[in-house]
């Protein structure tokens, strides 16, 4: 049902001359080859998990992901490094949809330096 409905959609969109769902749902997507998640020893409840995700993926503006990760603090206490790289992935697919500026991009004052692999990606992605 969720397919036809999908489908359905799509062709009502295309025919009004809307962009297509796909273009407006697209999402880039970055493999850093680091944990990018809330870790469950942080946020215990998997419904509570499932709607941080949810708010994380609506957010369209810095203020709004800062926001986030301060209630994060204020809820969990301090983010852990996974959190952390979720965070700058999240606004990494922000500037990469066009949401975002790359002026805006957070800058981390984390404890150690990115890894290796989201460096590597991060240029991929700046130089591609």
């Amino acid at each position: 049902m969720e397919l036809y409905q999908s489908m359905l959609e799509e062709a009502v969109a295309s025919l009004q001359g809307d962009m297509s769902l796909e273009e407006r749902d697209w999402s880039p997507a970055i493999n850093v080859g680091a944990a990018v998640l809330i870790p469950e020893d942080y946020v215990p409840d998997l419904d509570v998990r499932m709607a941080l995700y949810r708010r994380l993926s609506s957010l369209d503006t810095k203020q709004e992901r800062e926001g986030f990760a301060a209630e994060l603090i204020d809820r969990f206490g301090k983010l852990p490094d996974e959190v952390e790289s979720l965070l700058q992935v999240v606004a990494l697919k922000a500037c990469a949809s066009g949401r975002m500026s790359p002026s805006s991009m957070p800058v981390r004052k984390a404890r150690s330096r990115p890894s290796a692999s989201m460096a590597s990606a991060i240029r991929r992605l700046w130089l591609s």
